[in-house]
């Protein structure tokens, strides 16, 4: 169960206020006790200097006794007292860990209606507590026949709204994996990234531009583990405030080969498309969702090389679409026979 105070959605300390008062206690006793002490030092001081007056003198002598007996004492209870209340608060502490656990597994076995395992729990929260939700997802991939192989170019574009208490940083992140196939590396690469906001440019890097060379000191590409391309750039963005990003890129493939169309944060749908530019493909489709159906787009033309399919569901991260091609010569697909989706 996610539990979050409204001085920690706006970034405060969540204090206990019985806290603040037993500081308030400790720093008014330990003032007491300095003071015991130092006066204890100073009539014991002033003790042998009053020789001629031992009425006085005796009267003096037994102040400071009494002021540094009982600043003994308050030194004592004050340490005490420290020592119990972490152990006190350690228990405390304990027991509403586990107050808060029994709670989160009977609300969830309330609300369902049976008991699901903490893990799952976890991991249901951990995407509800994301600070960014997407809008307007789209996918667009363009195939074309490159020689033997087949040349993949992807146009991804969605909003991303900060749907947190305050501002918060946002990583545009993407990967590509590296192709398997000898000396193509060089044509995997980003092409163009942009954001904006209300209209406004946050950053626009073109094909070519330095930003999107590995290697150059600016750039926000680079390779990891030699196997994937990966794109990253972090941005503020507002509560509530949205941002329009673009990003195209492009890799190189075998004839037959299959792709997957997720998102990493959560979103409410899908857009997909598959144009085939020179008309030597055939393109079969399945959604990566428990619950949903791709659905037929308006730009839907199989017959014409142009695949178009949505999801009306919202997607959890890495949902989306899991898709094939393959060669077509003549009415002959080239390959092994793949059975049509249900």
């Amino acid at each position: 169960m996610i539990v979050r105070s409204e001085m920690e959605e706006h970034g405060m300390s969540n204090t206990n206020p019985i806290n603040i008062i037993e500081t308030k206690t400790y720093a008014k006793w330990i003032g007491v006790t300095v003071a015991l002490w130092l006066s204890s030092v100073l009539l014991d001081g002033t003790v042998h200097h009053i020789d001629n007056l031992p009425v006085l003198r005796w009267i003096f002598g037994k102040l400071s006794i009494l002021f540094r007996d009982g600043a003994i004492a308050l030194t004592i209870a004050i340490a005490l007292a420290f020592t119990t209340e972490k152990f006190a608060s350690q228990r405390i502490e304990a027991l509403i860990a586990d107050i808060i656990q029994r709670l989160k597994i009977n609300v969830w076995k309330g609300i369902y209606g049976r008991r699901i395992p903490d893990k799952i729990v976890d991991e249901v929260e951990s995407v509800l507590e994301s600070d960014f939700v997407l809008f307007e997802y789209k996918v667009t991939v363009y195939l074309e026949k490159l020689n033997d192989l087949v040349l993949r170019q992807n146009h991804v574009s969605y909003q991303v709204q900060n749907i947190s208490s305050g501002e918060r940083e946002y990583a545009l992140r993407g990967f590509i994996t590296l192709p398997l196939i000898p000396n193509h590396q060089v044509d995997c690469k980003i092409k163009e990234v942009s954001a904006r906001i209300n209209g406004q440019s946050l950053f626009h890097y073109p094909d070519g531009s330095e930003e999107l060379k590995v290697g150059n000191q600016n750039s926000c590409v680079k390779i990891e583990k030699d196997t994937m391309l990966v794109f990253e750039k972090v941005f503020p963005l507002a509560k509530d405030a949205k941002a329009s990003v673009s990003v195209r890129y492009q890799t190189i493939h075998d004839p037959i080969d299959t792709e997957v169309a997720s998102c990493i944060l959560p979103a409410d749908g899908l857009d997909f498309q598959v144009i085939c530019r020179d008309k030597t493909f055939s393109v079969k489709a399945k959604a990566l969702h428990p619950n949903a159906e791709l659905i037929e787009g308006d730009s839907h033309n199989p017959t014409n090389h142009h695949y178009h399919w949505c999801i009306k569901q919202a997607l959890l991260p890495f949902q989306g679409v899991v898709y094939l091609w393959r060669l077509v010569e003549g009415e002959k697909e080239i390959g092994i026979e793949v059975e049509e989706d249900q």
